[in-house]
């Protein structure tokens, strides 16, 4: 419905509510796709202090992002506060109207707990054909920051987005990541896979 009534009028659309289930606040994006939209977007997120609980990026045949997150207080709390929501549509308006991405990464602490719980990063791929994408899977310890850390290194390697799925069990990431080449086909090239998994786990692990 907010679609409809925006008319293409205005970019990004950003819209916010409570998730119905987990307790989370859902941040639902809407724009053309732009190669820092990912980056960018988890970057603030990380700025603002708060964990991405859940994730779905869907990119349309026409190239329009269909993004939602939810969105969790450092402390894992919900946001409750409607001033910090505002703050948070307010930060991404500003920023992913640039043109120019500038990483701005905060630099938060990873706990004691997660200090204490060792998984090695590990990057595999898959080819999707029927699909015209590359299946990167990740397996890491969760930390501050991750899903920019993974988005910089997509940016990094010039490598598209169209889907992932994220999955935190306790202290433990599965996401998945439905990539592409700039011409939106399956990347074959070995190469730019061994840089790519070579990006995400200098971003990830050092």
């Amino acid at each position: 419905e907010a679609i409809i009534a925006n008319g293409g009028h205005e970019f990004p659309l950003i819209l916010a509510q409570q998730h119905s289930q987990g307790g989370g606040t859902e941040i639902f994006i809407h724009m053309p796709i732009a190669g820092h939209l990912f980056a960018a977007s988890t970057g603030i997120f990380e700025q603002l202090g708060l964990n991405v609980a859940d994730a779905r990026i869907i990119t349309s045949s026409k190239d329009y992002a269909f993004d939602t997150y939810v969105l969790l207080e450092e402390d894992g709390e919900a946001i409750s506060n409607n001033q910090r929501i505002e703050d948070i549509i307010n930060r991404l308006r500003h920023e992913l109207v640039q043109t120019d991405f500038t990483n701005k990464q905060a630099n938060r602490r990873t706990t004691r707990q997660l200090k204490h719980f060792k998984t090695h990063t590990r990057v595999s791929f898959n080819q999707d054909e029927h699909n015209h994408r590359t299946v990167m899977e990740l397996i890491t310890a969760d930390r501050p920051g991750l899903l920019s850390k993974v988005g910089l290194a997509l940016m990094e390697c010039d490598v598209n987005l169209q889907n992932a799925k994220i999955t935190t069990v306790g202290e433990r990431v599965e996401d998945v990541f439905f990539i592409s080449d700039n011409n939106q086909q399956p990347i074959k090239d070995e190469e730019l896979l061994d840089k790519l998994r070579n990006s995400i786990i200098a971003f990830l692990d050092n």
